[in-house]
């Protein structure tokens, strides 16, 4: 894995290619005293305002959420700054050791050249959708963790929601793409606040809505739970929720059929 590492240790950008060869990568802001162009992957977030960064209370997990972004949009300099980094790279910022966007960098680019088909829709999508309104969508896919290990772990700990609650039963089983309805939650989001407060949502004007999102997996249907997320009556129990790529559609209520080909062109 990439290893981080802070300009100051190594004075120059001769210090760092006598230390790394070639195999080093700037990730911060322009600095002119130093001759450093911005790179693509610099932060655009800082714990105060600058001529070239937004304040953010976490700049980290505002920057998570941004990089995921940038991802799924597939942004050209984005894409191709995380392809180039190799494992050994050492990639270049200022904080460390203090906590650092660059190590958000080196889980993304690890995440990005092994598992780019979480955020490159397969051939073999489901052709129904089921249309949950945000910030629930975004609670069950969690888009800002992008590390499989750490996935795994947020389902364990009860922060990947793993339930979705509904009025109506069905006998429909396994995977369905996650639709974003149009309109917010907005007193859901407000209990999603005061009810979870371990979980960072995103700001409402940051969800995607009123298109596809992701993909989830149902395994059963169930009227009572221990998980957190079970308000009921029914509850349909979900497995292996991935983000997609947004692709604005209409939604509709229950299960409704999708043109996969007509949504993500043909593969």
């Amino acid at each position: 894995m990439p290893v981080v590492v802070n300009f100051h240790d190594y004075k120059s950008e001769k210090g760092l290619r006598a230390a790394f060869g070639d195999d080093w990568m700037y990730v911060g802001r322009r600095n002119a005293h130093y001759g450093l162009v911005q790179s693509p992957l610099a932060n655009p977030f800082a714990a105060r305002e600058t001529t070239n960064a937004k304040k953010a209370d976490d700049p980290i997990a505002s920057y998570r959420r941004w990089l995921w972004q940038k991802m799924l949009q597939r942004d050209p300099e984005v894409v191709e700054a995380l392809e180039s980094i190799s494992p050994t790279m050492a990639l270049v910022c200022w904080c460390n050791p203090k906590p650092c966007h660059a190590e958000v960098i080196a889980e993304a680019s690890r995440w990005w050249q092994r598992s780019q088909s979480v955020s490159k829709p397969a051939p073999s999508l489901p052709r129904v959708a089921l249309s949950v309104r945000q910030p629930w969508a975004w609670l069950l896919l969690r888009p800002d963790v992008t590390v499989p290990e750490a996935r795994v772990r947020l389902y364990r700990r009860g922060e990947i929601k793993d339930v979705e609650n509904r009025t109506w039963v069905t006998a429909a089983r396994g995977a369905f793409l996650v639709h974003a309805a149009k309109m917010i939650d907005e007193p859901g989001y407000d209990l999603a606040q005061k009810r979870y407060p371990d979980i960072p949502l995103p700001a409402p004007d940051e969800l995607e809505t009123g298109g596809i999102v992701g993909v989830a997996n149902l395994v059963t249907m169930v009227t009572e739970s221990s998980s957190r997320w079970f308000f009921g009556p029914k509850g349909f129990v979900l497995r292996d929720a991935r983000p997609l790529p947004f692709a604005p559609l209409r939604g509709m209520q229950k299960f409704f059929k999708v043109d996969v080909e007509a949504l993500y062109g043909a593969r």
